[in-house]
This record gives structure tokens, C-alpha cells and sequence, in this order.
């Protein structure tokens, strides 16, 4: 009986944890985690959706390294980190997650994600996912073009699936740059924002609703934030998303708009995740700098075979 009860909740547990990429992706929720269809598909194509065309108020990001602490029903489950760079006109944000040791015997997951997108206004140019989820290997790469064409190559357990492509005369933007965008716009208390998102193979209506400002504390620190409630609706499927119940977003009322935590109730429980530390870019570069000069400074004078010890 302990045992039948054991697994359940392991069950219970591999269950939750499956939207744990879309959860540090902030309000975009089980996005990148695609599970097997339970209802009929929809070409992306084929779907009729409008949202508001947005622009950035802010467009400078900031660069550097993010790491959150991923918990279910607070108890450790996951890291993630999320790097942001800029090359020449465009920004660059790379995510990786995984899951820890004890949680790896139920549920192993192995997420690494790219997106490249105008630093200009956002536009998605280039998406780029590869996970190992409980040993099912797959990956995702998603090419937006000017004129509104999307393209999607997919290979899972090292077979090529059937290319997807399609053309949106919406503002179809993927994962990242949904959250990018999202926290770039101007955040007024009491307002509905809805983006349209593609993650390669399901399109999705995020619509987030602002809240009345709240001040937080996580650790040590304090935070005061712009929360936000998304509400997410697939619409490359005929039933409704059921494994997501509700959600909520804190983000830094500040220039950064840097997302802190986020909370949602998921199929069994809920999963959060929490900012633990932020590096710039600035000091990581300052501490690489350091490193190079100690390094150099430890090896100047040593023996090497292009100049030999003077033998007297």
C-alpha cells in the first residue's frame, strides 16, 4: 500500500513538473513543453487570431545572467539559467534547465533554448529548442521571415518530422520574445495585454491582466513589483489546456522589468520559481578579464620547451 502510494505520487509529481520551462519562461506557461495531443490538431495556419501590434517602450535589456530556483509544493526541483547578450542589432537569450539528482528518478528533464530577435522592436527572427525529456530526445528550430512566413523543423528521437510552415498577418512572436516584448510595453494597472504565440508546433492567446502594484520579498531582498495573471488558450487544438489552473507573475517596477518570481497552479499542487541571483554582464566580463590577467601573471617566467633555462 505504501508503495502503490509512493508511485502516485511520483506520478503526481512527473505530472507537475512538465510545465516547469513554460513556468521560467514567466507568463508564457506550457509553451515549450508539448504533450501528446488529447484532442484534434489544428494547422497554425489555420487559426484566426488578431492582437494589438505592440512596440517596446523599453528597449534597452538588460544583459547578463539570470539563475532561478525552481520548487514544487516547495521542495527543490529544477534550475534554470537564462543568459541575455546583444550582437550588433539583435539580442540574443539562451535558457537551460534541468532537473536535480532525487528529481531525476522521476521526471528528467534536460532543456536548452535559444531565441534571436530584433533589438529594435522585438521581431522574432530565429528560434532554436533541444530537450531531453525522460530520455525522449527532441528538438525544434523556427525561422520567422519579414513577409509574416513561419517555419518549423522538428526532429524527435532522431527522425525528422513533417516541416510546418505557414503565414501569419498577425504579430506571431515565439516564447522568448512574447516575454521579452510583454515586459518591454508600457504595465498599467487594470489592463488586458494579449500576444500571439508560436512555440513550432502549437499557436497560443496569452492574455495577461495587470494588477495593482505589491512589494515582495524573496530572501534576503525586496522587491517592489508589477504582478500580472495570464490566462493561456491553445488554439491549435479543439479542447482547452487543463493542466494549467491559474498563474501569476511578479515583475520589478523598474527599467530592468526583471521577472522575480512566478507561481502556478498546476495539475497536482503548484510549481514556483524565484529569482536567486542576477550577474551583469559588466562583472562577468570584469571577472573573466581578472582570471585572464591571473593566469598570465602565474605563467610569466615559468619553463617552457620554446624557451629553455639559461644553464650556467
Amino acid at each position: 500500500m505504501f508503495r502503490q502510494k509512493k508511485l502516485l505520487s511520483g506520478q503526481n509529481l512527473a505530472n507537475s513538473l512538465r510545465v516547469i520551462p513554460g513556468v521560467i519562461l514567466s507568463f508564457i506557461m506550457l509553451l515549450l513543453v508539448v504533450q501528446p495531443a488529447i484532442a484534434e490538431y489544428i494547422d497554425p495556419g489555420g487559426v484566426k487570431v488578431t492582437t494589438p501590434f505592440h512596440k517596446p517602450e523599453i528597449k534597452s535589456l538588460p544583459l547578463g545572467d539570470y539563475e532561478y530556483a525552481v520548487r514544487w509544493e516547495r521542495i527543490p526541483v529544477a534550475t534554470a539559467y537564462i543568459s541575455s547578450r546583444r550582437k550588433h542589432n539583435t539580442y540574443i537569450v539562451e535558457t537551460k534547465i534541468k532537473t536535480g539528482s532525487v528529481i531525476d528518478i522521476f521526471y528528467r528533464l534536460r532543456h536548452k533554448s535559444r531565441s534571436i530577435f530584433s533589438a529594435e522592436d522585438f521581431r522574432p527572427m530565429s528560434f532554436f529548442m533541444s530537450q531531453v525529456e525522460n530520455g525522449r530526445k527532441k528538438n525544434r528550430d523556427i525561422t520567422f521571415f519579414k513577409n509574416g512566413k513561419i517555419k518549423t523543423e522538428r526532429v524527435t528521437q532522431g527522425e525528422q518530422q513533417p516541416t510546418t510552415e505557414f503565414k501569419s498577418n498577425n504579430q506571431t512572436l515565439d516564447p522568448y520574445t512574447g516575454s521579452f516584448l510583454a515586459r518591454a510595453i508600457p504595465l498599467k494597472t487594470g489592463a488586458e495585454e494579449s500576444f500571439d504565440i508560436f512555440n513550432g508546433r502549437h499557436r497560443f492567446l496569452i492574455v495577461f491582466k495587470i494588477e495593482p502594484k505589491e512589494t515582495i520579498q524573496i530572501g534576503e531582498k525586496t522587491y517592489n513589483t508589477i504582478p500580472a495573471s495570464p490566462k493561456v488558450t491553445r488554439l491549435t487544438e479543439t479542447e482547452p489546456e487543463k493542466r494549467l489552473r491559474e498563474a501569476r507573475i511578479w515583475i520589478t517596477d523598474d527599467e530592468s522589468r526583471d521577472i522575480v518570481k512566478v507561481e502556478s497552479e498546476v495539475w497536482v499542487g503548484s510549481v514556483t520559481a524565484e529569482l536567486e541571483k542576477f550577474t551583469s554582464l559588466a562583472d562577468i566580463e570584469a571577472a573573466e578579464a581578472a582570471k585572464a590577467a591571473m593566469a598570465k601573471h602565474a605563467t610569466d617566467g615559468m619553463i617552457t620547451p620554446e624557451q629553455p633555462a639559461e644553464i650556467k
